[in-house]
């Protein structure tokens, strides 16, 4: 599996990302899958925390998993993503689905996370499982139906 590497940082020649074709619209996950199929990838994980305020609100949370499952199927259905999704497991997702169905997983995931490391955070993660299985199912099902052109008028963070 290819890491995203996007949001967290990371360091690249120029020269490198200059050679890539990303067009006026890219995704990090599928410039680094690009770069992988000339170069060697060679990754090092710091062994850090990360703090990823990006959120304040459910709402917010919302939107931002809309825009990114719509952004997917819009620029999939253009041909401009290089990652291959669709060879991921399919074991995993049917593991994901599964743990929002049944509630007990999230629940004892949560539980076993703020034993680890206490935070009010992992209160959240059911919450946003459930939010992210619906709004990327309800969008891909949207992707099929719909035939429309992608707005973003009314998009905010």
């Amino acid at each position: 599996a290819m890491p995203t590497i996007g949001a967290n940082g990371f360091l690249i020649r120029k020269a490198v990302l200059d050679e890539t074709e990303v067009g006026d619209y890219f995704f990090d996950i599928d410039v680094l899958y690009t770069i992988s199929k000339k170069y060697p990838i060679k990754l090092a994980k710091v062994k850090i925390g990360i703090i990823h305020i990006f959120s304040g609100n459910l709402s917010t949370f919302f939107r931002k998993q809309k825009r990114r499952i719509t952004d997917y199927h819009h620029y999939n259905k253009l041909g401009m993503r290089k990652y291959p999704w669709g060879k991921l497991n399919k074991v995993g997702l049917a593991k994901f689905i599964f743990s929002c169905l049944l509630l007990f997983p999230l629940l004892a995931q949560t539980v076993q996370g703020y034993a680890k490391k206490p935070d009010k955070a992992w209160f959240f993660h059911p919450v946003a499982c459930w939010v992210t299985l619906l709004v990327y199912g309800w969008g891909s099902i949207s992707s099929i139906v719909k035939k429309e052109e992608l707005s973003r008028g009314d998009w905010s963070q």
